[in-house]
């Protein structure tokens, strides 16, 4: 039996003794049949308590030899049950120690991994807690979105969020909905991804220069079409020739003939169909003034005679362009409008720092929803007398000044968006 349990067991009795000796004599005191006074007792009780003492210091400095010796020489399958413990305690907290290490490690990369795709990804990230207040949002959305402002943490999106951006979020559409929209200037790509906790990732992206590419793309598409309309028109002038012809030969033949109306009417459409071709595929020599663009509308209206309602604001609209080109925009557009039986139109517009967006609605009959994907191609018409080239011409003279027209969706009339560089 090795010295650290002798001891142990040697303890054991001593205080199984002391407390049975202390017993007996605190009933003897009790019941008044012990002679022993308060300081004896008291001096007994120290004596027990060193003895107690002196024996556990001699069992924990045999315990601490006995593991350093173990250690030592690893003989664990010789070690006491207690000095067991001890070393299992020992290994289990160097297991954990490992364990919290390589924790630590992994959660380090995950931060590091974390931090560079958030900081450094070109799409904006924002996101935004259950109870809409903005929680964390990185570098390219604070310039994309926020102008470059630092917006502090838990702002309410509503308060700093374009307001585009706020009618996306409103809308809930799902877990997971992508749409473009148009802020300022620019157009981004805007993903809204709801989290199970109700918590919303915004992630943005710029794709602007994307759809000047399309924009492009679309118009080289239109000057496309235009070169295979031409045969188009060749059949239509060699129609329109054969009727003139024709008619030309019955007033030669008899001259009370009355069919010459027939034949100027013929030539004149001719000759506007071939104005109207011209117009659209040659490159313009423009002469570019600063312009009013009240004022040009007014004077575009003058032989139309609609009535025009300007938002407030809208007479101190001043853009550089070409002023017959600009009046032939507003002419086409009001002529189209006044063949579609509208009795007024309203124009407002919004701006940022490099354009004017003019809304044009009119209060006629509108564009039926077959034909709202044809109305800028060219000879596309639905009228009898139409040639077809008013909204072609309207969209190629805005595109050649890096404008563009868009039709909107409309419950009443025809409802266009104009884009003016300013």
């Amino acid at each position: 039996m090795r010295a650290e349990r002798i001891i142990a067991i040697v303890l054991i009795i001593f205080l199984i003794f002391s407390f049975s000796l202390l017993e007996t004599e605190i009933i003897k005191v009790k019941k008044g049949e012990g002679k022993i006074s308060l300081e004896k007792f008291e001096k007994r009780v120290r004596l027990f308590f060193n003895i107690s003492i002196f024996f556990l210091l001699i069992f924990f400095i045999f315990l601490i030899l006995q593991l350093r010796k173990n250690m030592k020489r690893g003989e664990n399958e010789s070690m006491s049950p207690i000095i067991k413990v001890f070393e299992n305690i020992q290994l289990k907290e160097n297991e954990l120690k490992e364990k919290s290490e390589t924790e630590r490690k992994k959660a380090e990369e995950a931060r590091l991994l974390y931090s560079t795709l958030f900081e450094h990804s070109n799409i904006g990230i924002i996101l935004i807690d259950q109870y809409g207040r903005v929680e964390n949002y990185n570098t390219t959305a604070k310039e994309q979105i926020f102008r470059g402002k630092s917006i502090p943490v838990f702002s309410r999106a509503e308060d700093v969020l374009p307001r585009e951006i706020n009618s996306i979020l409103m809308s809930g559409k799902g877990r997971l909905s992508e749409t473009n929209v148009g802020i300022r200037d620019k157009i981004y790509n805007i993903s809204v991804i709801r989290s199970p906790n109700n918590k919303t990732f915004l992630l943005v992206k710029d794709i602007t220069e994307v759809k000047k590419i399309e924009r492009m793309l679309s118009i080289k598409k239109e000057e496309e079409k235009l070169g295979k309309m031409a045969s188009y028109l060749a059949h239509e002038i060699k129609n329109s020739l054969g009727i003139i012809i024709g008619y030309i030969k019955l007033v030669k033949n008899n001259p009370e003939c009355k069919k010459t109306e027939k034949a100027l009417n013929e030539s004149q459409k001719l000759l506007k169909m071939m104005e109207d071709y011209l117009s659209l595929s040659k490159n313009l020599h423009k002469k570019i003034e600063y312009l009013n663009l009240k004022e040009i509308i007014e004077e575009s209206n003058l032989i139309i005679n609609l009535e025009l309602i300007f938002s407030p604001g809208f007479e101190n609209i001043r853009i550089y362009f070409d002023r017959e080109l600009l009046k032939t925009i507003f002419t086409n557009l009001l002529k189209n409008s006044k063949e579609s039986t509208a009795k007024s139109v309203a124009l407002s517009f919004e701006e940022n720092s490099d354009y004017y967006y003019i809304l044009y609605n009119d209060d006629g009959s509108g564009i039926k929803n077959e034909f709202k994907d044809k109305v800028f191609l060219p000879f596309f018409t639905t009228k009898d007398s139409g040639s077809g080239m008013g909204l072609s011409i309207v969209k190629k003279f805005l595109n050649d000044s890096e404008g563009d027209i868009e039709l909107l969706p409309s419950e009443e009339g025809a409802n266009f968006r104009l884009i003016f560089k300013k």
